[in-house]
């Protein structure tokens, strides 16, 4: 999901980047490949726990963000979107549903409205009024937002 956070690479380049990093995780003994399934192991998972607290602002940017464009009924401006996001922010921040300051980031907010349209889930409109500020609507993958979403949500459950 965060490649374009974390890896500007693509394809193979991105690919060794992430085998690397299981590579450094398995001779550490913090994970364990069994039955073709990666699991963190006892020594991992408090290493593991950290790392996945440090990622937690993002996690939080981009949840807030999926489910406000998963609001968006009409097609609507990209600086219009992202500014909903940050206001939607605000309102998670005020409810709970959010708890890290540095996650009300405007770059990673831009970057999860990036990886949406990457993947199909918001596509461009035609023939936008305003080049400035193109419109972005519902795009073929549409349904996976919401899978997008249970997941980022999933992740963020407290364990």
């Amino acid at each position: 999901i965060f490649h374009g956070e974390f890896f500007p690479a693509r394809g193979p380049l991105l690919s060794a980047h992430v085998d690397a990093f299981l590579a450094h995780f398995e001779t550490r003994g913090w994970i364990e490949c069994s039955a073709g399934e990666l699991r963190a192991t006892e020594a991992g998972e408090p290493h593991l726990a950290f790392l996945a607290e440090q990622m937690r602002a993002v996690l939080e940017s981009y949840f807030v963000a999926v489910s406000t464009a998963e609001q968006q009924a009409e097609p609507v401006g990209r600086r219009t979107l992202e500014r909903r996001i940050a206001e939607q922010f605000e309102r998670a921040e005020l409810i709970g549903e959010t708890g890290l300051p540095e996650a009300n980031n405007p770059v990673t907010f831009a970057n999860a409205v990036d990886l949406m349209i990457r993947r199909g889930m918001l596509a461009a409109v035609p023939k936008s009024s305003d080049r400035r500020d193109p419109l972005f609507g519902r795009g073929p993958n549409w349904p996976e937002l919401a899978r997008l979403r249970e997941r980022l949500a999933t992740a963020l459950r407290p364990r």
